[in-house]
């Protein structure tokens, strides 16, 4: 029994320190949840893995997290209702391949919002693509050096624009 707790002691010493690290939160998402409650849309869905951890702080409800992509993880309803809403789809088209914007239908924004989602948030990923989608959804009201927010309500009640000529 002694050398089993002996050697027990002698093998915590030989292996290293445990590493921790504090999550600090994103301030930005943290303004954004602030000022314009509800869901909140990544785009792109993939890379939204950081603010799905960030919800401890913001909790806000999310489009997007761990296995966005993943058949095994999404239940079929929510990969139906994704690919049923002609905006989700052409934001997440932009942001894999580029412009041209889809055309796509604004009673999608409207089902959106009907749905408890309040903002669209473009990542620093697809920097060069804010304007364009911007122009398209508009109702943007927040801009920091990575993120472009879109307030749907806002959105809304704004007039749509002309798409950039390609």
């Amino acid at each position: 029994m002694v050398a089993v707790l002996v050697a027990g002691v002698a093998s915590n010493r030989l292996r290293p320190p445990v590493r921790t690290f504090t999550l600090a939160p994103d301030r930005a998402y943290l303004e954004v949840a602030a000022r314009w409650p509800g869901g909140i849309v990544d785009v792109p869905r993939r890379e939204s893995n950081w603010f799905y951890v960030q919800q401890i702080f913001h909790r806000q409800p999310l489009l997007g997290g761990p296995g966005v992509e993943g058949s095994l993880t999404r239940p079929a309803a929510h990969a139906a209702w994704c690919a049923d809403n002609s905006l989700l789809v052409a934001l997440e088209t932009v942001a894999a391949r580029g412009l041209p914007m889809p055309a796509w239908d604004r009673a999608d924004l409207g089902r959106l919002g009907e749905a408890g989602f309040a903002t669209i948030v473009l990542h620093r990923i697809i920097r060069d693509l804010h304007g364009p989608i911007v122009r398209s959804v508009g109702g943007e009201v927040y801009r920091d050096e990575g993120y472009s927010v879109i307030s749907i309500e806002a959105a809304l009640a704004s007039a749509p624009t002309a798409p950039d000529p390609q």
